[in-house]
């Protein structure tokens, strides 16, 4: 009858400490999920503020151009690791009328206004 109540009491211990085991794992991976998502959301803050300057640099260099008003539209690409594209679009009527070597360097000057992140790539396109 003890031996019976010995291995009974050792499964119970033996459930019990896996339980306290499963817990602890669980605890440790939900504060590492947390704290990954409170660096991502320091991160999106930081490229959220970059991006909006670039628009405003953008605009500026499109309205000191003598394109104002032009429609600017800046999209981003973040790969699995990290790294971002960007691809900046812009529409206006003075630019249909470019050269092809003119557009060049409208789309040149766009592309050299973006911040210097060893993670950041940027492409303009001109819509016509």
């Amino acid at each position: 009858m003890k031996s019976i109540n010995r291995k009974t009491n050792a499964r119970i211990l033996g459930m019990a400490v896996a339980g306290i085991i499963a817990v602890i794992v669980i605890v440790i991976f939900s504060s590492m999920v947390v704290r990954s998502a409170q660096a991502d959301s320091a991160l999106e803050k930081y490229y959220a503020g970059l991006e909006s300057e670039y628009k405003y640099m953008v605009r500026d260099y499109m309205n000191e151009n003598g394109y104002i008003n032009a429609g600017i539209m800046v999209t981003r690409v973040v790969d699995a690791e990290g790294n971002r594209t960007y691809t900046v679009k812009l529409h206006h009527d003075k630019l249909d009328r470019l050269n092809e070597e003119e557009l060049a360097a409208v789309m040149q000057e766009v592309s050299e206004l973006g911040f210097a992140d060893e993670l950041c790539s940027f492409n303009t396109i001109i819509i016509k």
